[in-house]
């Protein structure tokens, strides 16, 4: 379970990540940010997998399932203080980086 201030930090990478400003990130977007990580876990099957491992019902992830992501894949072992330092580094990297007009 996330912290608040965690979910703080969660809610601004995904906003950044959230291109269109849908209020979802959908599997394009998401394989975008993936792909600056780790290239090579970037397809489209194991990202629907992933999707449906954190409860999405669909192609894309609503803020809940994004949390889910963040806490599984990211927060795992870390202190909260950890955890906010590496969202915020995420998301810079993903404001800088990724193409399109994210809502920050």
């Amino acid at each position: 379970m996330l912290t608040s201030p965690e979910k703080v930090w969660v809610k601004r990478l995904f906003n950044s990540v959230d291109h269109d400003g849908s209020g979802f990130v959908d599997l394009a977007e998401f394989s975008k940010l993936i792909r600056l990580f780790a290239p090579n876990e970037a397809d489209d099957k194991g990202l629907r997998q992933t999707f449906k491992k954190c409860g999405a019902k669909a192609d894309f992830l609503e803020l809940q399932n994004f949390e889910v992501w963040c806490a599984c894949t990211l927060g795992l072992g870390l202190t909260e203080e950890a955890f906010i330092d590496g969202m915020k580094e995420l998301t810079t990297i993903a404001q800088e980086q990724l193409p399109g007009d994210a809502v920050h």
